[in-house]
């Protein structure tokens, strides 16, 4: 698999399947970005492309004034996540915050 492939699964794990995918600037998208490289392994180059597109998709959520629920639910996923296998998930245990980021950007979305 190239390297995109592997962080664009990583994308959809963090945002537990919303419409834009990543993670919140700075910190955070280093310590989930750790979790996952920690959790499957990855070099160091790897591990600073996923900050990359983690802050990228935090640049989304920014353009849909979006970022509080971003940042809570990229913390629900650093807080709640687990290795399973060679993979870092939150399965369900963000729901809510997904819900809620994901009904920000369509409601931003519909908004002319």
């Amino acid at each position: 698999m190239n390297r995109s492939g592997k962080f664009s699964g990583l994308a959809v794990m963090a945002l537990a399947f919303g419409p834009f995918v990543g993670a919140a600037c700075g910190s955070n998208a280093v310590e989930l970005c750790e979790a996952e490289c920690d959790c499957r392994g990855c070099s160091d180059v790897e591990r600073d492309e996923c900050v990359i597109a983690e802050n990228g998709s935090s640049d989304v959520a920014d353009a849909y004034d979006c970022s509080s629920e971003h940042a809570d639910l990229v913390d629900c996923v650093i807080e709640r996540g687990t290795c399973d296998g060679d993979k870092f998930t939150a399965k369900d245990a963000c729901k809510a915050e997904k819900d809620n980021y994901g009904d920000c950007v369509e409601f931003a979305s519909a908004l002319e």
